[in-house]
């Protein structure tokens, strides 16, 4: 590396670094939506090739419904970016608490002493998702596009790799992957992200994809069936702000024989099933529960009184759907296990991926639910606060003025004996021993921290 490039690449990690003391809420909260305004209205970072594909993936969507997609699209997309700048410095615990995999110890179980393909997608934040190795014991090869800016390519290539990721260039993948299977060492997960566009003069193979006919790479494919190894696709779903949970659904074993493109065609199937169910209404459930929840957080002392109604709502109509779900998914898995030869394999087939959509939708609607539960908590929690700041307050009036209350009470008694009663200044001297009464219970209550 030059002088120039030293220089430019320790100021990305510095920038890294940086970013990484700063709070999450001013990064999320206050730097990407500034990231998203000017990708989506400055720069207009590729604008028309979005809404054409927009339009005509969801030809049944309104004008108004599209552009709501496309605005949640640079939503994200920024919050991907401030992903990227953190690479250098978000912490193993983030990255766990951020991204969850569901039945993992299932899967290392089913996993253990082969190696895999993990069949990923530019969905979530696939920056998190390359790091499945802080959950696993495999060796985790992350194949990668090199950059042509050498300097933001080994910036990435350090960053990806410091829970113990390897990242390997594409064009390699093949060559490492057999080294490390004659080597004896560990299995290897080869995380291979196949949702992108070949080259024009490697397309060999054209796929509907959401209702567009569309060219994949078919590296996936390939491996698997040259290496004999088993395919599981990565689905991911967004189940809170910046919080995602992931589950693998098995694409192909590594045996059983298969037609050609059929493991792209299951791959396909299986995206464009996740991709659609986070279009559905299951998303705009979950798009009102952040808008009422970050409405909470913005007042701070005015709770939406209709809070505590919706949420119940929300959460009933969430059940039903979720048992409704559950009785899809069940049917389809009934379906796909019929042996009599009465249906073809090919709709057994289909019949699975309608099983595991309806299960993905099952496990949607659930999380929602616990999700509605959390903010009803939430509520709740801030009523009790705010009544306890009212009986609070109303305590200490009281107690600031039983003193004077008894001392109102005392002179108030019909007693001719009472000398001070006769005292030039005995009003006087009366209302300065209330205000010194009334100055040292504020001064107390003020070192007791109860006010």
């Amino acid at each position: 590396m030059t002088s120039s490039e030293r220089i430019q690449y320790r100021l990305l990690w510095g920038v890294s670094r940086v970013a990484g003391w700063l709070p999450r809420g001013l990064l999320y909260r206050g730097f990407a939506p500034m990231v998203c305004w000017v990708l989506h209205r400055v720069v207009r970072y590729r604008v028309s090739v979005v809404r054409t594909n927009l339009a005509n993936a969801f030809p049944e969507k309104s004008r108004e419904e599209l552009r709501d997609i496309e605005r949640r699209f640079y939503r994200h997309l920024s919050e991907v970016f401030i992903d990227t700048i953190l690479l250098g410095s978000i912490s193993r615990r983030e990255i766990l608490e951020r991204m969850v995999y569901r039945d993992v110890e299932k899967q290392e179980e089913l996993m253990r002493g082969r190696s895999w393909i993990s069949a990923m997608s530019h969905f979530g934040s696939w920056e998190l998702t390359i790091n499945y190795v802080c959950h696993t014991d495999h060796r985790v090869f992350a194949v990668y596009r090199p950059l042509h800016n050498a300097v933001v390519d080994r910036f990435y290539h350090s960053a990806r790799s410091r829970f113990g990721t390897q990242p390997v260039p594409m064009n390699d993948i093949f060559k490492e992957t057999i080294a490390a299977r004659l080597s004896g060492g560990k299995p290897v997960i080869v995380a291979l992200i196949a949702d992108q566009t070949p080259p024009w003069h490697e397309i060999k193979h054209w796929y509907r994809f959401l209702e567009q006919d569309t060219p994949f790479f078919s590296g996936i494919e390939k491996m698997a069936l040259k290496l004999k190894m088993p395919v599981y696709f990565m689905h991911v779903r967004k189940v809170a702000p910046r919080h995602y949970e992931a589950e693998f659904k098995l694409v192909y074993d590594g045996v059983e024989p298969v037609a050609e493109h059929q493991i792209t065609e299951r791959y396909i199937a299986l995206l464009e099933a996740m991709i659609r169910g986070d279009e559905d209404f299951t998303d705009a459930f979950e798009d009102e529960l952040e808008r009422r929840e970050a409405d909470m957080n913005d007042s701070v002392h005015a709770v939406p009184p209709d809070l505590d109604r919706y949420l119940m709502r929300a959460r009933r109509e969430l059940m039903v759907l979720g048992r409704f779900y559950k009785q899809l998914s069940q049917v389809g898995d009934r379906l796909a296990e019929c042996t009599n030869g009465l249906i073809e394999r090919e709709s057994l087939d289909l019949f699975r991926l309608f099983s595991h959509r309806a299960e993905r939708l099952h496990a949607d609607a659930a999380a929602l639910r616990e999700y509605a539960l959390q903010i009803l908590d939430l509520y709740q929690s801030r009523i009790n606060v705010r009544q306890n700041r009212i009986i609070q307050i109303l305590t200490i009036l009281s107690a600031i003025f039983m003193p004077l209350t008894l001392i109102a009470g005392w002179y108030g008694m019909n007693f001719s004996g009472m000398p001070e009663l006769r005292m030039p200044h005995g009003y006087l001297a009366v209302s300065l021993l209330a205000a010194a009464v009334v100055a040292a219970e504020l001064i107390v209550f003020k070192r007791k921290k109860w006010m």
